[in-house]
């Protein structure tokens, strides 16, 4: 049986098949327990904790509106919702830790998984440092120095650090 410990880009609850169904249910049919780092889908104030398939999940807090301000401070939020992971680590709590699309918060996983061992995996659902980079080239997308900076650097995370360091 292991205990796993998944961070996700998904919000909460979480919709898609493949995190709601395999990992929400499969997943626990074999014994395995999963908890969850995820942001709320609704606006909301303040974190907090629920139950969720067999499990506990620690929902991030996440501001309403569609300005790129917005929703930077909705990238920070989960940020720092995920930073839980490195008192989960700290504890071993887990034995492995999946992160799916969160480039950020894998690095963190590593990192935590270096210091206090643990086994870290990262899920990958789309190239997006490739769709970031292709997107800066289209004539007609808004905030390319943006999109070019953001896959540079998620290539960057992804390929030199994140998959290197994952178990």
């Amino acid at each position: 049986m292991l205990n796993i410990l998944f961070v996700s880009s998904d919000p909460f609850p979480p919709q898609r098949v493949d995190v709601k169904v395999l990992f929400g249910e499969k997943i626990n049919l074999y014994g395995h327990h999963i908890d969850w780092l995820l942001q709320s889908e609704e606006a909301c104030d303040h974190s907090y904790k629920t139950s969720w398939a067999n499990g506990t999940v620690w929902v991030g807090a996440r501001k309403g509106g569609d300005s790129l301000l917005s929703s930077l401070r909705g990238h920070l939020s989960g940020l720092l919702n995920d930073l839980k992971l490195f008192g989960f680590a700290r504890q071993r709590r887990y034995d492995l830790i999946i992160v799916k699309d969160k480039f950020l918060s894998a690095v963190l996983a590593v990192l935590a998984c270096k210091i206090w061992g643990g086994a870290v995996a990262y899920w990958l659902s789309w190239p997006f440092p490739e769709e970031y980079l292709a997107k800066a080239r289209l004539p007609d997308v808004n905030y390319p120095l943006l999109y070019r900076a953001r896959g540079h650097t998620f290539w960057f995370l992804l390929y030199k650090i994140i998959m290197p360091g994952c178990d």
